[in-house]
């Protein structure tokens, strides 16, 4: 770690456990097992503990001397030298081919467990790809340096914004203009958005939004607009570019002498319609009649 009182590199009393540092080995895990038991230590599997493997190291060639017959170090140098990346209590061609199947526990030696991946990968690697993220930071925070350098200049790209909509008030979608004929600089509709449409070859006003539930009383509710007795409600005029999910239309009085008819005559006369539209011709308590548009 650095001292800063000296600004002299010295050795951390922590271990490292692979993604973060603990006093000892034994306290790596926190509850997830061999998943977090790596760096400077590795996991005995026969003990499900995280160790120092320096004395695990020490602990095997006690068992080695004590088994020589079975085991020998000439033995461990021919794989070290046929499998050179050392897993931990093994070795293999590459840190992932050390788990084997058999996950995080398997990977240790010159090899980390990657738990976002649930890979086994080279811990130099690893710390270089960190350090390549840490000169990545480094950049940022001198980009935003940058920023804020600029953003000290006397005229900024928001100034330049509002001073263009001070001069020019129509906005066009992207940029402004004195009117909606000057937006599009010859480029088309491309240009012609914002305050401002494209109709006809030319971009012209757009027309002002009439909001027809605002309107709360008859006097106010026409143009656009219809009002309806029986609510008592101000609502859009029904026109082609109006889609409802269902328009009944009934007789505001019943016409005298047809109080209990025995027959009746409805003509339908479609002027427009749009696709799998139904026209209700009747409707009583047996049901309702009419006819059901299939295509346009």
């Amino acid at each position: 770690m650095w001292d800063v009182q000296d600004s002299t590199c010295i050795k951390s009393s922590e271990v490292s456990c692979g993604g973060h540092t603990a006093s000892s080995c034994e306290l790596c895990p926190q509850g997830n097992g061999a998943a977090w038991c790596n760096g400077d230590c590795v996991w005995d599997v026969q003990d499900s503990t995280c160790i120092n493997p320096s004395e695990q190291r020490g602990e095997k060639d006690d068992e080695v001397d004590e088994k020589a017959d079975d085991v020998t170090e000439d033995d461990e140098v021919d794989e070290k030298a046929n499998s050179p990346v050392s897993c931990g209590g093994h070795y293999a061609d590459s840190c992932e081919l050390c788990p084997q199947g058999n996950g995080a526990v398997w990977c240790n030696g010159d090899c980390v467990w990657d738990v976002q991946d649930s890979t086994c990968v080279n811990a130099s690697e690893q710390q270089g790809e960190k350090d390549a993220e840490v000169d990545e930071k480094d950049n940022d925070v001198t980009e935003k340096d940058d920023e804020v350098d600029e953003s000290d200049n006397d005229v900024t790209e928001t100034d330049d914004e509002v001073d263009e909509k001070a001069k020019s008030p129509v906005s066009c979608g992207g940029h402004y203009a004195d009117s909606c004929e000057l937006c599009p600089q010859g480029n088309g509709a491309a240009w012609c958005n914002g305050d401002c449409m494209w109709e006809d070859s030319a971009c012209i006003d757009k027309p002002p939004a009439r909001d027809c539930s605002a309107c709360k009383n008859s006097s106010c509710c026409n143009d656009v607009c219809s009002w309806n007795s029986k609510t008592s409600l101000c609502r859009d005029e029904l026109t082609n570019d109006v889609r409802t999910a269902s328009v009944h239309l009934n007789w505001a009085e019943r016409p005298k002498g047809a109080s209990n008819p025995s027959w009746w005559f409805n003509q339908v006369t479609v002027r427009d319609s749009s696709d799998v539209s139904y026209f209700a011709t009747m409707g009583n308590s047996f049901g309702y009649g009419g006819i059901q548009q299939l295509t346009e």
